[in-house]
């Protein structure tokens, strides 16, 4: 249906279906009929490049005139990813683009940004995922349940009555990033749909998409159902959407959400294809095991990262080390430790301590451990700068550098602002420990802590990382430890607990 004025029948060939209307159609609105078991049902092109006010129709739009992207001039190279939620980022402003592309940007956010140091920014899912999207005061989700792999989510588009700003104001906000050279990262979820049965991919073909084995529907996400991404036209929409990301938007990179579903090959491929268009495209994800119905063997898990040599993968190992203060050779090496053996190390490692799941650790010390206020933001102040002097790639979920709480949820997946706001009165209010990250990013770039070589040594826990242009000493005991007189750049207030110092120098 075309404008909803006329039906234009397509014709087969080869099993693809086509159809070529003459005329200017730019800003036309469209959908397709499908016929599947003698049942027609109205689809919206997973194709599309837009779609209206309404979310009803997909709508043609000229490529040639949305926004240019703007190449990346200057490149930070701190190897720090900070992980955002594009509604939460501006969610507590007065702006009026507040939870909008076009939030993410404003003199304040960005200049912030700008500040701390970061080489990625990683959003959590913007593209078009289920829910009330015309009604964000009550609705609110994390972006998890995709509906479009290539398209916009419209509570994050600001004027919404116009087809082209779907597309370019989330290409303004990946410019005015590039200009502070800052990459942007996708999180994306090619791995299952929540719907089993009314979603757009099931109605063109029933059951094609999904991962099944004797009829059984593989839901190893436990979110719906898994998709296949050996099953040839899932597989294609996958590499066409990444490929669309960063070409017409201009994105640097994906984080893959249980990346463990898909099969490795499909992720060795997209990185090789990528980077053939953006030589230093960053590919990741979530590498755990998920019990789907496919072999271990084939999975894109940390199980088989040796099959993955360019593709990095979110270290749990480092995380629990470190939250539990299991701190070792390896947790400074960003090597993945288990069963005796060691599956990856930091070339591949992403070194993180929280993330959008589960608990904020601020939230797991006051509301779990029960420990004091003070106490909680000592140890997580230390913890956030051991992530920064490891090796790998260093993960921050967005107010971790200010002791982000969500008031004790574990899972704020649908909770509304009140609990996942970035909360700037926060910041602001915790500002010296902030500055402090700050200068500790801007450390870890100018020596390359990422890939830097330490001599380590443990004495009674008290550990040296010794290199050729900077020492690191990190008291975990009890004791007061003598350092030599030379020039301090970073230290930790002892003044609340005696444990966990921290002090940089050069020597």
């Amino acid at each position: 249906m075309l404008n909803k004025e006329k039906y234009y029948p397509m014709e087969k060939e080869k099993n693809v279906y086509r159809c070529m209307v003459d005329g200017n159609l730019d800003k036309s609105e469209y959908y397709y009929l499908v016929k599947t078991n003698g049942v027609f049902k109205k689809v919206l092109d997973p194709y599309a490049y837009s779609y209206n006010f309404n979310g009803d129709s997909s709508v043609i739009i000229n490529l040639k005139n949305t926004l240019e992207s703007k190449e990346m001039l200057l490149k930070k190279h701190s190897k720090v990813i900070y992980e955002i939620n594009v509604r939460d980022f501006s969610s507590s402003k007065k702006t009026k683009y507040k939870s909008k592309f076009l939030g993410v940007i404003d003199e304040e956010s960005l200049e912030y940004l700008d500040n701390l140091g970061i080489e990625y920014l990683q959003l959590m899912p913007i593209n078009y995922f289920n829910g009330d999207v015309y009604n964000s005061d009550s609705f609110y989700n994390w972006g998890y349940n995709p509906y479009l792999f290539g398209v916009c989510h419209p509570n994050y588009v600001y004027n919404l009555e116009d087809c082209y700003a779907v597309v370019d104001e989330c290409k303004t906000m990946v410019n005015r990033l590039h200009e502070k050279g800052i990459k942007v990262v996708m999180d994306v979820v090619f791995n299952h749909l929540e719907n089993r049965e009314d979603n757009i991919l099931n109605m063109i073909v029933p059951y094609y998409y999904y991962l099944m084995q004797d009829e059984k529907i593989s839901n190893g996400s436990y979110c719906g159902v898994d998709l296949d991404s050996r099953a040839p036209m899932m597989r294609r929409l996958i590499k066409d959407m990444c490929r669309r990301w960063v070409m017409l938007y201009g994105v640097d990179g994906f984080r893959f959400d249980l990346m463990g579903i898909l099969d490795y090959e499909i992720i060795n491929e997209i990185y090789e294809e990528l980077k053939s268009i953006k030589s230093d495209i960053a590919v990741y994800g979530e590498g755990w095991n998920m019990p789907c119905l496919k072999e271990d063997k084939d999975k894109a898990i940390i199980a088989n990262a040796s099959k993955m040599k360019n593709i990095c993968f979110f270290n749990d190992y480092y995380r629990e080390s470190l939250k539990y203060d299991y701190i070792g050779e390896n947790i400074i090496c960003g090597n993945y430790f288990s069963n005796n053996m060691i599956y990856f190390n930091y070339n591949q490692s992403i070194n993180y301590l929280e993330c959008h799941d589960n608990y904020t650790y601020y939230d797991l010390q006051r509301y779990v451990e029960l420990r004091d206020d003070k106490i909680a933001i000592k140890r997580q102040l230390f913890k956030n700068l051991v992530i920064l002097i490891s090796n790998g790639y260093a993960f921050y979920h967005s107010g971790q550098e200010f002791f982000r709480t969500k008031q004790g949820s574990s899972n704020s997946y649908c909770s509304l602002d009140s609990i996942n706001t970035f909360d700037w009165n926060k910041l602001y209010k915790h500002s010296k420990e902030v500055n402090l990250i700050e200068k500790m990013i801007k450390i870890r770039e100018k020596h390359s802590l990422f890939d830097l070589k330490y001599e380590y040594k443990n004495d009674n826990d008290v550990i040296y990382l010794d290199s050729k242009n900077i020492k690191i000493v990190m008291n975990l005991s009890l004791k007061k430890i003598a350092l030599e007189n030379k020039e301090i750049l970073i230290t930790t207030s002892s003044k609340c607990l005696d444990k966990y110092d921290l002090v940089i120098y050069k020597k």
